[in-house]
């Protein structure tokens, strides 16, 4: 679909005052006979906004909720969209130096790349542990088939 310019917008309105359809305007410039009909009907766009604002009232509760389980289910990609969304910011405005945000950026890598380290040790760890206590499960287990043996033997 091709971006609907100030120009072409007032052409559309011109063609449309001249008695052509919604169907042929849109044929000539490559959109739909929605966008034709948005953009020259001011009653048309006027319904399609009231529509969009009632859609967002009955559902606001909907949406907040999703967007809350969202922020619960990904702490981590939220806060991380929160941060880089405020030192950009910072940064616009004019309080952060471009070489201090990207110190920050790096020392977020290097710590990145430390937790995934340190996650990666401690899986193996838990790794080592399993193992340990399987194989103390299993001589147990020896233990209690000799046991068992030798009362039946006896």
């Amino acid at each position: 679909m091709a971006k609907v310019s100030k120009d072409i917008i007032k052409t559309m309105k011109q063609m449309r005052k001249e008695g052509l359809s919604y169907k042929l305007i849109a044929e000539q410039f490559g959109v739909s006979p929605d966008s034709v009909r948005y953009h020259t009907d001011n009653a048309y766009k006027k319904k399609r906004i009231m529509q969009t604002m009632k859609w967002q009232k009955e559902h606001k509760e909907q949406k907040n909720k999703s967007s809350r389980l969202w922020r619960q289910k990904h702490k981590k990609r939220y806060y991380k969209q929160v941060c880089l969304s405020m030192l950009k910011s910072r940064l616009y405005e004019g309080v952060v130096s471009v070489n201090d945000v990207a110190k920050i950026l790096t020392d977020y890598i290097e710590n990145k790349e430390v937790e995934n380290e340190v996650s990666n040790m401690q899986r193996r760890n838990q790794k080592e542990r399993k193992l340990q206590i399987l194989s103390k499960l299993q001589n147990l287990l020896q233990n209690i088939k000799r046991q068992i043996g030798s009362q039946v033997q006896s």
